[in-house]
């Protein structure tokens, strides 16, 4: 498991990619196959570079390419296999 101290919280990376934190929230229900969430004993949320990558990955299919929460899970399940 990563240091806590590598990984930031929900704020930051809502922040960062300009999305509310129930919607990463969401994602994070929605698309559990696909990112890797860190919980501190507190369990408050903690993600590493890869899974503020992936976030962004989800945040390009569903706003820019205009995928479906579906339509991106089958996409990403794909690309994965």
């Amino acid at each position: 498991m990563k240091s806590l101290n590598t990984l930031v919280g929900i704020g930051d990376v809502s922040r960062f990619l300009s999305i509310p934190a129930h919607t990463l929230r969401f994602w994070e229900k929605e698309f559990h196959f696909y990112i890797n969430l860190y919980r501190t004993s507190g369990r408050q949320r903690r993600y590493d570079d890869d899974s503020i990558s992936k976030l962004e990955r989800i945040k390009h299919l569903l706003k820019i390419e205009g995928y479906s929460i579906a339509g991106a899970k089958r996409l990403l399940k794909l690309e994965a296999a």
